[in-house]
C-alpha cells in the first residue's frame, strides 16, 4: 500500500481508488471515535459519512505541509 503523502496526492489528482484507500485507512477509527463520542451507533455512522463527504469535497485545498 502507498505512503499516505502519495495517497492524497493521487485523490487530489481526482484517483478515486486512492481516496478509497484512504477511506479503508481511517473508517474504522474515525468510526469508533464517533461512536465513543455519541453512544449511537446511526449518529456516529451519520458522522464518520459526513467527515468523509466533507474530507472529499475539500480534498484540492488539503495542503501537505
Amino acid at each position: 500500500m502507498d505512503d499516505l503523502a502519495s495517497l492524497i496526492t493521487r485523490a487530489q489528482k481526482g484517483e478515486k481508488d486512492a481516496f478509497g484507500q484512504i477511506y479503508k485507512l481511517f473508517h474504522k477509527p474515525i468510526y469508533r471515535y464517533c461512536l465513543f463520542n455519541t453512544q449511537k451507533r446511526e449518529t456516529a455512522q451519520d458522522l464518520c459519512q459526513e467527515t468523509f463527504f466533507r474530507a472529499w469535497k475539500s480534498l484540492s485545498a488539503f495542503s501537505q505541509k
